[in-house]
């Protein structure tokens, strides 16, 4: 590092964690995406009052409704965020119907997220728990040192 923490580094990894964990919760993602495509529904509807569909709007073949289901199960069944993602998609196709399939596509990229912190939790709980035990074993090595040294004064 270029720098010595003034901290000790648990506690920055512990906060570092829960950052990231809040950062990435499930319902923080989904109110997140939720206000972008509200503002960008709102944008569209300002600049392109003339157009139909949006210009980005993914292609639709069997891999995206396959998409599309597994994004309804999860974020609208399984996920304690399902009451949130039927009420956040019902007012995209209400009021802004011409973004509601990037909403959709973004909710389904936000699934790697919510998977990737608990992968990035792990590895660093396991990444402070080697360092930790380094640093022990190199306190004892240093300790005994010192012990070897020490002249006796009897």
């Amino acid at each position: 590092m270029n720098f010595v923490p003034t901290r000790p580094i648990e506690e920055i990894t512990e906060e570092y964690i829960q950052v990231f964990w809040n950062l990435y919760d499930p319902l923080t993602v989904l109110n997140r995406t939720f206000r972008h495509f509200l503002m960008l529904g709102e944008a569209q509807k300002k600049n392109y009052q003339n157009r139909s569909t949006s210009a980005g709007a993914p292609d639709i073949n069997w891999i995206t409704i396959r998409a599309f289901f597994i994004i309804l199960w999860r974020q609208g069944i399984v996920r304690k965020t399902r009451l949130r993602f039927w009420i956040n998609l019902a007012i995209i196709l209400w009021r802004y119907p011409a973004v509601a399939a990037n909403y959709v596509s973004v909710c389904a990229q936000a699934e790697h997220f919510l998977d990737f912190r608990q992968i990035v939790r792990q590895n660093i709980e396991a990444q402070l728990a080697a360092y930790l035990a380094a640093k022990q074993a190199q306190d004892e090595v240093a300790q005994t040192s010192l012990k070897s040294l020490a002249i006796p004064l009897s």
